[in-house]
Parts: C-alpha cells; sequence; structure tokens
C-alpha cells in the first residue's frame, strides 16, 4: 500500500475505534490523485471505465449488482468467455457503454446510469475532467504497478464498506 493509503488507513482505522457500532457508515479516503472522496454511504450505483474494476470491486463487495455500467473492453475481454464468465455470469448483464476508445469516458451513457460514482483512471487528466464537469463523483486509479494494483482492493473497500474484506483478500497476496 502507498505511504499515503497507509496513513490514511491507519487514520480512518484509529478513529473508527472510537465511534460507536451504529455510527453512521460515512466515509472519506484519498483516491490516487491525493483527492479525497466522501460517502455518506456506500454507493449504490458503479460505473467504471478502468478494465479490471469490475472484478476487484465485485470481490470486494461480494455481489455484481451495485455495478451498473463499465468499458466495453471489461465486458468483451472478462465476461463473454473464459473462467470469469463462467464464474461470474452476472457480470455479463451489465451496461457496457461506459467508455468509448479505450477509456474515454461516454459521459451520457454514464450520466444515464445515475452512478453514485465513477472509477477512472488517472494518467491522463482528460479522462476525469468531463466526469467531474458534470458534477460526478470521480474515484482515480492509477495505473499500473504492482502497488497500485494492491491499493484498488483498499479503494474498492473504502467505497463498498468492506474493509475487513478487502484487508484480506490483500492479506493473501503474494506481495504482502
Amino acid at each position: 500500500m502507498s505511504s499515503r493509503l497507509k496513513t490514511f488507513t491507519a487514520l480512518v482505522l484509529s478513529l473508527s475505534a472510537f465511534l460507536p457500532a451504529a455510527a453512521s457508515t460515512e466515509t472519506a479516503f484519498l483516491d490516487h490523485r491525493g483527492k479525497k472522496v466522501m460517502f455518506a454511504k456506500p454507493p449504490e450505483r458503479v460505473v467504471t471505465t478502468v478494465r479490471s474494476a469490475p472484478i476487484i470491486y465485485r470481490a470486494v463487495d461480494e455481489k455484481a449488482d451495485r455495478i451498473v455500467g463499465m468499458n466495453k473492453d471489461s465486458l468483451v475481454r472478462y465476461f463473454t468467455s473464459g473462467i470469469y464468465a463462467e464464474m461470474l455470469p452476472e457480470m455479463a448483464k451489465i451496461n457496457a457503454s461506459a467508455a468509448q476508445d479505450g477509456f474515454v469516458p461516454n459521459v451520457e451513457a454514464i450520466l444515464a446510469e445515475k452512478p453514485d460514482v465513477v472509477i477512472q483512471w488517472t494518467h491522463d487528466e482528460k479522462l476525469i475532467e468531463p466526469l467531474e464537469r458534470v458534477g460526478l463523483t470521480v474515484v482515480g486509479w492509477q495505473c499500473c504497478s504492482e502497488q497500485d494494483r494492491l491499493d484498488y482492493v483498499t479503494l474498492s473497500g473504502y467505497m463498498t464498506g468492506c474493509n475487513d474484506r478487502a484487508q484480506a483478500i490483500l492479506k493473501h497476496s503474494p506481495k504482502r
């Protein structure tokens, strides 16, 4: 985990020890841009243009029903044939019009899904700016070091409210 995510994770975990168990599910964290993202509750509607995000988000959340849109390449690469298509057939039913060429967001299609959050790459601000300009909440994922990939699980844990599940997945990672 990057040092900024480690620091923030430690802060979130230490503060949570002082909160009653029935407290709000509000969460705040830094994405890979260092931008603070806040949710009053876990997002109900998630769209991603990041190819691997549907698999990672679904693994942490343990269900696919919150993912309402993805990159067409995700559908073709992972969910039309092969092991993921066999194990996660529900993923093939998700709208795959969130990105046009590569990771360029299809803003109109994304807005039609009424997402609470969009997961997008950080390597080109032109990929995020049109989404934020129309008022969408964006969580930026940096590509593509091994540490970045581990961070995707942590960020998905923050987003889903399933931090324990994310940490359990990471505990079994060979790089940990």
